[in-house]
């Protein structure tokens, strides 16, 4: 009884958008911890996908599964071996978004839109000049976030891991979030700012302590080799253990 009451109770939508929220939570609050590892299961899953249809998209008559065994160690090589790009691409395409985002709120903002019996030449002739600079703009905004994207992991590797984990996790949280609204139609959504920027201004807010809560969490340097890295061995090895190496040996 219980179980088809709990069966009637959740939609496979709303399933899908709780364990979408449910991700995007882990992402925002500790992804970077994990990075090294989502990554690489990640690009073993790709790999693996891409590879079973291969040979279909090639026109090749050889079977999937050694094209998927294939991919699945190189694409899983690279997000291990070369898992700063893996944050860079990840970081400069979620920039990107925002910046699309946040040049339609502010391109976007103030726009008369005409209505269907005040069209005219004149009209249409202002309207495609201002789709035009709008299209510019974006492109521009787009460009720039990957371009910082890749800066970032290059100069500040550690907080730009950090900042992609919390991107993601925010704007997977917020896409998730909405689909969740939508698919239970409850009265939630008049509880969201009415404004634009303030809802811009929220979404920053949880990105910050994201970032903030994840370089609490996230271990030093010196912490991920432990004591008996080359490190380590070579900051306890004094001259003091040589001379009495030494005096053993003689």
């Amino acid at each position: 009884m219980f179980l088809r009451l709990f069966q009637a109770s959740i939609d496979p939508g709303s399933a899908v958008a709780a364990a979408g929220m449910a991700l995007g939570a882990t992402l925002w609050l500790a992804g970077a911890r994990f990075s090294r590892s989502a990554i690489t299961l990640l690009a073993v899953a790709l790999g693996t996908e891409a590879g079973l249809h291969l040979p279909a998209w090639l026109g090749w008559s050889i079977d999937g599964m050694g094209t998927a065994i294939g991919g699945a160690v190189l694409l899983g090589l690279s997000g291990y071996l070369l898992h700063r790009g893996w944050i860079a691409a990840a970081l400069g395409l979620v920039l990107a978004a925002w910046a699309w985002l946040l040049t339609s709120i502010v391109c976007g903002h103030g726009l008369q839109w005409p209505g269907a019996q005040n069209v005219n030449s004149l009209t249409l002739r202002n309207l495609t000049s201002i789709l035009a600079v709008l299209t510019t703009a974006l492109h521009i905004a787009c460009a720039s976030g990957i371009v910082l994207g890749i800066l970032l992991t290059i100069f500040w590797p550690r907080f730009s891991q950090i900042l992609a984990h919390s991107l993601l996790g925010v704007s997977l949280l917020l896409i998730a979030g909405l689909w969740m609204l939508q698919q239970r139609g409850s009265g939630w959504t008049g509880a969201l700012p009415a404004r634009a920027s303030t809802q811009l201004l929220v979404l920053i807010g949880l990105a910050a302590l994201g970032v903030l809560v994840q370089w609490c969490l996230m271990p030093k340097a010196g912490a991920v080799f432990g004591t008996n890295s080359p490190a380590s061995r070579t900051s306890n090895y004094s001259p003091a253990g040589m001379h009495f190496c030494r005096a053993g040996a003689d």
